[in-house]
């Protein structure tokens, strides 16, 4: 983002230029986290009297920009002396728009997830309790049984 197009400077004189990130909605310069304004500057030969030059801003968090507009400001200077100033909030060639992220998706209704075992654990205590019952029911007939016939002496 930045391209400066320049007429009536001096052919193979040193300028530089320097680029300055806006937020449009509040017109004061875009800052980094060190509450520094993010800016470019970059030294070009002017090969013509008219041509252009293009700067590259570093990469910058978006994140709390989503739904704002930046402007590229620049501004070339010739041994200390602007010469040319770009500073228009409005400028459409210049704004970037920060695209505010997708609303996330409705979920869809699912049934609910069944986790563990499928078998019914009841039931199988149910069947223990009665083969244990049945156990100790046959355990005691015979018991029984025995005390009967040792005191019948057989």
């Amino acid at each position: 983002m930045g391209v400066e197009v320049h007429t009536n400077l001096l052919p193979d004189k040193e300028y530089t230029i320097t680029g300055t990130l806006m937020v449009q909605e509040t017109g004061k310069a875009l800052t980094d986290q060190d509450g520094k304004p993010v800016t470019v500057t970059k030294t070009f030969r002017a090969e013509n009297a008219e041509g252009s030059i293009r700067i590259t801003f570093p990469e910058i968090d978006t994140t709390l920009l989503a739904g704002k507009a930046l402007v590229a400001f620049e501004k070339v200077d010739y041994e200390g002396v602007t010469v040319i100033r770009h500073e228009d909030l409005n400028d459409e060639d210049q704004t970037v728009l920060i695209p505010s992220p997708p609303e996330p998706e409705k979920p869809q209704d699912t049934p609910p997830v069944v986790t563990g075992d499928p078998i019914n654990i009841r039931l199988w205590m149910l069947m223990l309790c009665t083969a244990a019952a049945g156990i100790v029911f046959a355990l005691s007939v015979r018991i029984s049984a025995r005390k009967r016939q040792e005191k019948s002496g057989i």
